[in-house]
């Protein structure tokens, strides 16, 4: 409840402050979402036993992406005809909200326009789409004013199923979240794993979610802050999306990251908390 600016009043946090010692001081087990959340706590209650504080992450509902992917087999494919095709056009999508703090896109159209600019991307071979930002207006002026519209698409949000198949048609998927937010962890990066699709994180590496990456086995990120650092891993990532070998999660990292396997966990902490 409590956090460094939040609340900011004096008599709410002392209310706030009185709430949470007596919760974690009358619980059998305090249970997190990351691993900063956790350590936070034991830091502000040394005075608790330290197996008391657990981590159980956020998931990917099974149920959601089961449905989606029978009626996308349901539906007949549609054979090419005609002279051979045009290279395909990659599409790389971040589905969420940006802020001008912490998950700012500033550097991202800019490291697109470097690449532009030296022959590297152009619209024919790469489309962006950046999904529900929060301010659509915003963000576009940020992709405007680096000259890179006809790469990127700024799109105002759609219903969740819809969002979760625009992820699984997409080639590549992004993932912002910078210093502000070391301590949180993005739920739809686990979404984003079941997806089976590749992800380059935009990422402060010292944070949660850039370790929750490296820990899937994505090696591959940038500053979120950093347009040559963004430039750099763009042209790292982009060839592998064409030939089909860059990395996805393994079957193993989609498993774990299921609510199947976090309820599981659930059920498990119930029975040592009873027994």
């Amino acid at each position: 409840m409590l956090q460094p600016s939040h609340p900011t009043s004096k008599h709410q946090r002392a209310i706030y402050g009185w709430i949470e010692r007596q919760t974690i001081m009358r619980c059998r087990f305090a249970v997190f979402t990351t691993q900063s959340a956790l350590r936070s706590y034991r830091e502000r209650f040394p005075d608790i036993e330290p197996g008391k504080f657990l981590v159980i992450e956020n998931g990917y509902d099974e149920e959601e992406f089961g449905r989606l992917l029978e009626a996308a087999a349901a539906t007949p494919a549609v054979a090419a005809s005609g002279p051979a095709a045009a290279p395909r056009r990659i599409t790389l999508l971040h589905s969420g909200v940006l802020y001008d703090a912490g998950r700012n896109p500033e550097s991202f159209p800019a490291a697109l326009a470097a690449l532009k600019s030296a022959g590297k991307v152009d619209a024919a071979g790469l489309r962006v789409i950046l999904r529900a930002p929060g301010s659509v207006g915003g963000t576009q002026a940020k992709v405007d004013r680096h000259g890179v519209g006809d790469i990127v698409e700024v799109l105002p949000p759609v219903p969740y199923r819809d969002a979760l198949n625009e992820m699984l048609a997409a080639d590549g998927l992004l993932l912002f979240q910078g210093t502000p937010f070391n301590s949180q962890i993005p739920a739809k990066i686990y979404e984003y794993f079941r997806t089976r699709k590749p992800i380059l994180g935009l990422v402060d590496p010292a944070g949660e979610t850039a370790g929750v990456l490296r820990d899937a086995g994505f090696t591959l990120s940038a500053q979120v802050t950093d347009a040559a650092e963004i430039a750099a891993a763009l042209e790292r990532f982009l060839p592998g999306l064409r030939d089909g070998s860059a990395y996805i999660a393994s079957d193993t990292v989609i498993a774990q990251a299921s609510r199947t396997h976090k309820a599981a966990q659930l059920a498990q902490l119930f029975d040592k908390a009873v027994s």
